[in-house]
C-alpha cells in the first residue's frame, strides 16, 4: 500500500498492523478504531484524518502530516511523534511521562489527555486546549502558553519556572503547591482557581482574575497585583504584596 492514494476511504476498523503505508495519502480518510500497530506511516499524508480510539502503538509519525488531525483516545504507546502537532486533536489521549519538549502543540485539543509527568519545556501552547487535562508533575519550563485553557486541569507540582502563561485560563485548575515564583500571570483568569500554598512570590498578576480563588497560605510577597480582581478570594494565611494599590479586594 505504499504511495496508495485513500484519500476519505472509509478503513474503520480495518486491521492494518505493520502495512507499508509509507507516502500514502490517506487526508480525509476514517480509521476509527482501525489496528495500525507497527504500521508504516513514514511521509504519509494525514491531514484531516479521524482516528478517534485506533491503535497507533509502536509506529513513526515523525514525517508524516497531521494536520487538522483527529487523535482522540489513539493508543500512543511507543509511537514517534511529529514536532508539529499544532491545530490536531489529541483529546483523551494517554503521554504520561514522554518527552515531549520543544513540539508545536498550539491551538491543539488535549482536553482529557494525561500529560503526568510530561517533559513539555520550550513546548508551543497558545491556544491550546488543555481542560480538565492531568498534568501532575509536568515540566513546562519555558513553555509559551498565551490564551491556553487550562480549565479544571491538574497541575499538582508542576515546573512553570519562566514560562509565558499571559492571559491564560485556569479557572478552577488545581495549582496547589505550585511553584509560580516570578512567572508572567499578567491578564490570566484563576477564577475558582485552588493555589493554596502556591509560591507566587515577584510574579506579575497585573489585571488577574482571582475571584473565588484559594489563595491560602499562599505566597504573594513583592508580586505585582495592579488592577488585579481578589474578589470572594480564599486569604487566609496569605502573605500579601506589601503594595495593593488599585488591586480589588
Amino acid at each position: 500500500l505504499s504511495r496508495a492514494v485513500l484519500a476519505k476511504s472509509n478503513l474503520s476498523n480495518a486491521n492494518l498492523s505493520n502495512a507499508d503505508l509509507s507516502s500514502a495519502d490517506l487526508s480525509g480518510a476514517s480509521l476509527e478504531n482501525a489496528n495500525l500497530n507497527r504500521c508504516n506511516l513514514n511521509g504519509a499524508n494525514l491531514s484531516g484524518i479521524k482516528l478517534t480510539s485506533a491503535n497507533l502503538s509502536n509506529v513513526d509519525l515523525t514525517s508524516a502530516t497531521v494536520a487538522s488531525a483527529t487523535f482522540v483516545g489513539v493508543d500512543l504507546t511507543g509511537a514517534k511523534l511529529p514536532k508539529a502537532l499544532a491545530n490536531v486533536n489529541l483529546a483523551q489521549v494517554n503521554l504520561a511521562g514522554r518527552d515531549l519538549s520543544g513540539m508545536d502543540l498550539s491551538n491543539a485539543a488535549l482536553s482529557y489527555a494525561d500529560l503526568s509527568a510530561c517533559n513539555l519545556s520550550g513546548v508551543n501552547l497558545q491556544g491550546t486546549k488543555l481542560e480538565s487535562a492531568d498534568l501532575r508533575n509536568a515540566d513546562l519550563t519555558r513553555a509559551t502558553a498565551a490564551k491556553a485553557s487550562f480549565v479544571k486541569a491538574d497541575l499538582t507540582g508542576v515546573k512553570l519556572c519562566r514560562a509565558a502563561l499571559t492571559t491564560t485560563d485556569f479557572s478552577s485548575a488545581n495549582l496547589s503547591n505550585t511553584d509560580l515564583s516570578a512567572v508572567d500571570l499578567s491578564n490570566a483568569v484563576l477564577t475558582n482557581a485552588n493555589l493554596s500554598g502556591a509560591k507566587l512570590n515577584g510574579a506579575s498578576l497585573r489585571k488577574a482574575k482571582l475571584t473565588g480563588a484559594n489563595l491560602s497560605n499562599a505566597d504573594l510577597t513583592d508580586a505585582t497585583v495592579a488592577n488585579a480582581t481578589f474578589v470572594g478570594a480564599d486569604l487566609t494565611g496569605t502573605k500579601l504584596p506589601r503594595n495593593l494599590t488599585s488591586a480589588s479586594l
